[in-house]
């Protein structure tokens, strides 16, 4: 919340219960923002399932058709060079 100077307490009570009840509040409100990301994120973890592995020369299968994927060949004059 940024730098908070050391306030001593009021001569006045209900200054006192203001901060008091504000504090009680600011407390409440973490917790609450707090259990929102704990719950956002169960829910969007609910279905994940752990990511593949993989190593270096694994030979795997690529899907390109509906990701807008351009793939070049090693000759293509885009490249400006050859991709051996």
């Amino acid at each position: 919340m940024g730098f908070e100077p050391h306030q001593p307490p009021s001569h006045f009570k209900a200054v006192n219960e203001f901060t008091d009840r504000m504090k009680d509040t600011l407390e409440e409100a973490k917790s609450a923002l707090a259990k929102a990301k704990d719950d956002m994120a169960w829910y969007y973890n609910r279905c994940r399932s752990p990511a593949s592995s993989f190593s270096p020369d694994d030979m795997v299968y690529l899907d390109s058709e509906e990701q807008g994927i351009l793939i070049l060949s090693s000759s293509d004059p885009l490249l400006g060079m050859s991709m051996s």
